[in-house]
């Protein structure tokens, strides 16, 4: 698989949105080199990307130089890696030998490795879309570097120390980056026992002490693209704030965790963005935003910001869909065209697995426990949450103010 076989949209918002873009290709591709060659922004991008909490605040601050990062990735980037050849999944393995031997296909390493050829293609509805968001991810990381000046003369490197590293490091825990990936978009927060107790009960013969799947995860959190680790638990990346995991913690109380089936679960563990991505009403959302929003080129963005809206809870549906009709352009489109989709967000709420129900869709949950739109009318209370001035950022999450966000349905 070559970066030149995606449609041409995709390479263009690769070209678009990566800092490491020169003329030509660099003739060594030792990872020295290729950070050398980057300029000052990019090593700083992906040294911040891979940088523990507490030396984050120097990398912003700019108070090391260039050599000192190029030093210090030298080290930490091929660990990551080792990490990710050891947890990933078939597919994002798979993936990543076929981008990173297009070039060393005719070498000995990958006659040895794969005999056969190339493993067995995964078949993906939206297999552009994974395989952009996937080169993406492994670009900031440091992963791969891309080169060229336009969409038709791309070309994506991978540092030939990499090679030592797949042919050394054993798979004996692979996938199980994809557990903890499951389980986080399942629940938006999740304890690590969760994960490491599926794992175990699927790998009789290779389980893991709570010790050592807590440092898994922990490993899993260097080069993942799905989830965050807070060290008590871990969180989709969706849920990024404290405010937003107090209130989903403190609403699910009342509700027992959903328990996938094992179908459903196998299913989950390839989801591309979320694992409500292909329910009709979101497939809805995501086709009116793209033909009726103002910007349609985001309407993915948007829709996938909506369901994570929903499944967070902090505001009641109604105000939801007040916010994105304002935001997206939608008053001035008339009323018939906007019925479809204010329903279509309405089941939405209904049948995706919510974090603030513990991965329970409201449809299936009691009558007793539901309420309008399977929401709790008063779930925009939040105790835990300090007060908001009307200047402050809006907890939503939209990046406006309060006072032009949330706030106006307030006063």
């Amino acid at each position: 698989m070559n970066i030149n076989s995606l449609p041409k949209q995709y390479r263009s918002r690769l070209l678009r949105e990566t800092n490491c873009i020169h003329k030509e290709p660099i003739p060594f591709k030792t990872l020295a080199k290729l950070l050398n060659a980057c300029p000052k922004d990019s090593v700083q991008d992906i040294h911040f990307c891979t940088t523990p909490e507490l030396e984050k605040d120097e990398a912003c601050e700019e108070q090391l130089r260039k050599a000192e990062y190029i030093e210090i990735l030298k080290k930490r980037i091929p660990k990551i890696f080792e990490s990710f050849v050891k947890y990933s999944g078939e597919f994002e393995y798979s993936l990543f030998l076929d981008l990173m031997f297009d070039e060393y296909a005719n070498n000995a390493p990958f006659k040895e490795m794969f005999p056969e050829g190339y493993p067995a293609k995964f078949n993906f509805l939206n297999i552009d879309e994974r395989v952009f968001k996937f080169v993406e991810q492994n670009l900031s990381i440091g992963f791969m570097f891309l080169f060229g000046t336009d969409e038709d003369h791309l070309t994506l490197v991978v540092p030939e120390e990499f090679l030592e590293i797949v042919d050394g490091t054993k798979r004996s825990m692979a996938g199980f980056h994809d557990y903890c990936k499951v389980y986080a978009n399942l629940y938006g927060v999740c304890n690590p026992e969760t994960v490491i107790s599926k794992w175990n009960m699927d790998h009789v013969d290779r389980t893991l002490t709570k010790k050592q799947g807590v440092a898994a995860i922990n490993e899993c959190s260097l080069f993942t693209r799905y989830f965050i680790n807070y060290g008590v638990c871990l969180c989709t990346w969706s849920v990024e704030t404290s405010v937003a995991i107090e209130h989903i913690i403190e609403e699910r109380k009342i509700h027992r965790p959903y328990r996938p089936t094992d179908e459903e679960f196998n299913e989950w563990l390839d989801y591309t963005d979320d694992i409500n991505e292909n329910l009709a009403e979101f497939k809805t959302i995501r086709d009116h935003f793209k033909r009726y929003s103002d910007k349609p080129a985001s309407a993915d963005f948007d829709a996938h910001c909506l369901l994570d809206d929903l499944r967070i809870g902090l505001q009641h549906p109604a105000a939801i869909i007040e916010r994105y009709r304002l935001q997206i352009g939608f008053t001035r489109i008339d009323m018939d065209k906007i019925t479809p989709i204010i329903s279509a967000i309405m089941e939405l709420n209904n049948k995706a697995r919510l974090w603030v129900t513990y991965g329970n869709a409201p449809d299936e949950l009691s009558s007793s426990q539901e309420s309008c739109f399977g929401m709790k009318q008063n779930i925009a209370v939040v105790r835990s949450t300090p007060k908001v001035g009307r200047n402050d950022p809006c907890p939503c999450g939209s990046g406006l103010k309060y006072k032009k966000c949330c706030g106006k349905m307030v006063n």
